[in-house]
């Protein structure tokens, strides 16, 4: 069994996989193969979406990225 059954919530923090290698590409000055190793690495992005009970989209700006981790905990605390 996973974590998923140890804790109450998952959150996936999601962009598309082009994106996440070209981030992962200039955020550690590495290459393509090294970068593409990471990411198949770890569960796919699409698996992890399938399995979050909330997803927040990190495709456009830090801004909206806030701002949707901002709503989820809203509704996770009030409710």
């Amino acid at each position: 069994k996973g974590l998923k059954e140890k804790v109450d919530l998952v959150i996936c923090v999601y962009c598309p996989e082009k994106l996440q290698l070209k981030r992962l590409m200039e955020r550690d000055n590495i290459d393509e193969t090294l970068a593409n190793k990471i990411i198949h690495s770890q569960m796919d992005i699409e698996k992890k979406k399938q399995l979050s009970d909330f997803i927040i989209n990190n495709e456009g700006t830090q801004e909206n990225t806030a701002s949707e981790f901002k709503k989820i905990k809203e509704h996770i605390f009030v409710n």
